[in-house]
């Protein structure tokens, strides 16, 4: 016998709810697993390479795209200018997320977990035309300096010293400008990772006769790059990527990558 019309509405009904539920847990589902990775644009390369927001590789994004490789993790990167992903990380809602921090920075603490276990250790140097007299042991050699550095970027040792009138610190919107204010002797120096600097030497094929690279760790002390994730991530997926990071350390993958990106800028 066929149920009475009111039972077969009631039953269509619970299917039809019941079909819905299912999709949204499995919609629920896809979206903990897709993590979006924030590039920033421009002045991170080679952590991050990037330009009018399309995304081209580069030490941590290598490092991160290892990391997910071969898991049920779906990776999209997001490229923008320095602040407006800062502002897109805090007023847009754009879920899980992972990126790079330094603890001596600590940019995303509001809205991040740092994952422990570093990547690998950055130093500075002083890119210049003009070598001071007396080697960087203090910060004695630094007085009167004016001193190129990113722009949007945390520099706490050299803004200390610039609020104190020790020095005074030249922002500039990119590496070019940076260099041809150094090769111009326009500043004294020009400050950032080592590693950065020498990369975007050979980037902009910048050449002069005077450029030096002095050790300015006496000044910033060498410190550990770290990924960072949303404070959304679970601690199954926080473990997930500890794991992977200690496991690339020990087989030296990411040894490997940074050595790709030390001998070329492709």
């Amino acid at each position: 016998m066929n149920p009475p019309p009111i039972a077969r509405q009631t039953c269509y009904r619970a299917v039809i709810a019941l079909t819905f539920l299912l999709f949204l847990l499995e919609a629920s589902a896809e979206d903990r697993k897709r993590i979006n990775y924030l590039v920033v644009e421009d002045l991170a390369t080679p952590f991050q390479i990037a330009s009018t927001g399309v995304h081209k590789g580069g030490i941590i994004s290598d490092i991160v795209d290892e990391v997910f490789s071969d898991s049920d993790y779906e990776i999209k990167a997001v490229t923008y200018p320095v602040k407006r992903l800062h502002l897109f990380v805090r007023e847009s809602n754009p879920g899980l997320w992972i990126t790079y921090d330094a603890k001596v920075w600590n940019s995303m603490a509001d809205v991040g977990h740092m994952i422990d276990a570093p990547l690998f250790t950055v130093k500075h140097s002083f890119l210049t035309c003009s070598p001071p007299v007396v080697p960087f042991t203090d910060d004695a050699a630094l007085y009167g300096a004016q001193i190129a550095i990113l722009d949007n970027f945390d520099y706490p040792e050299l803004e200390q010293l610039a609020s104190n009138g020790r020095l005074t610190l030249v922002p500039v919107e990119n590496y070019q400008r940076g260099f041809n204010l150094v090769t111009a002797h326009r500043v004294s120096g020009f400050v950032e990772m080592e590693i950065r600097l020498k990369y975007n030497l050979k980037k902009y094929d910048t050449r002069a006769d005077c450029l030096t690279f002095l050790d300015f760790s006496p000044i910033i002390a060498p410190y550990d790059i770290y990924l960072v994730v949303s404070n959304t991530a679970s601690p199954d997926t926080i473990q997930f990527i500890r794991e992977r990071i200690l496991h690339m350390r020990e087989s030296g993958e990411i040894k490997a990558i940074l050595g790709r990106y030390q001998t070329s800028t492709d």
